[in-house]
């Protein structure tokens, strides 16, 4: 495959160099996002009121609102996980009282 390239093969060319060299990839640089403390509702705002004013690009702060999204749901899980664990409590006392009657 080398022998091919060397004398011009584009193709053996073009396969080489598409194993040796990673894809390149766009790379959105770091930029401080001021985030409210406070609700996901309110740090929603914040980002397009960063939009509006010309802080922050759409792409980022559709990055950024996309990890906002997943933290919600992070929360949302750690909240119907307390919410099942305090019905099993009611239930088991509901049991314990009623295998008293």
């Amino acid at each position: 495959m080398i022998e091919r390239a060397k004398a011009g093969d584009a193709e053996a060319q073009k396969l080489i160099l598409d194993r040796a060299l990673p894809k390149l990839r766009s790379v959105t640089p770091a930029v401080p996002v001021p985030m409210p403390d406070g609700d996901f509702t309110e740090q929603a705002r914040a980002l397009l009121r960063a939009i509006a004013e010309g802080e922050l690009s759409p792409t980022t702060a559709a990055e950024v609102a996309g990890i906002i999204a997943q933290a919600a749901k992070v929360e949302e899980i750690d909240n119907l996980r307390d919410e099942l664990a305090a019905l099993r409590a009611v239930l088991e006392a509901r049991k314990a009282h009623g295998k008293r009657n």
